[in-house]
């Protein structure tokens, strides 16, 4: 059995090259590891389009997301970007970055990022991130926690 554990879960943004736009994955596994330098960690599965386009890019944003945008979570988490472009079926906004991807206009930090290094780990890789820029909107928010595969809380009672 799987142990899970409520977690707060970001929407990673990388560019796709081959569909010319900035494709989004739904995150659930990710961690500060440094504070100098500032580093960022991300694990994603190895099978995933999004994991192909980090490999190529070697860059993307973390994009923290307030639990108004669950339902766009969940789509950029169970749809695959090969196919479908998240932008337009969520209705989220791309804003320009100082990366090859996109980041999401909604959210309320991002953290630009390029890739230090990698390590594989059974079907699932840890990416390092050097975090280049970070991006804070001064806009209240409720940080998005997943508390199953397909259902979100918030730490607010007020949601």
């Amino acid at each position: 059995m799987i142990l899970k554990q409520p977690k707060q879960v970001v929407l990673i943004t990388v560019y796709d090259k081959v569909n010319d736009r900035t494709n989004i994955i739904t995150i659930g596994w990710h961690s500060l590891i440094s504070l100098n330098p500032l580093i960022y960690g991300i694990i994603i599965k190895s099978s995933h389009y999004s994991y192909e386009l980090i490999r190529e890019q070697k860059e993307l944003c973390i994009n923290f997301m307030s639990y108004e945008y669950k339902n766009q979570a969940l789509i950029c988490g169970t749809k695959s970007g090969r196919v479908v472009d998240k932008f337009k079926l969520t209705g989220l906004k791309s804003l320009k970055s100082g990366i090859s991807a996109d980041s999401i206009s909604e959210a309320y930090l991002i953290l630009e990022c390029r890739v230090l290094e990698e390590h594989e780990i059974g079907d699932h890789v840890l990416i390092a991130c050097s975090v280049i820029n970070t991006v804070k909107r001064d806009v209240d928010y409720k940080p998005l926690i997943c508390t199953s595969w397909s259902e979100f809380t918030t730490l607010s009672d007020d949601k």
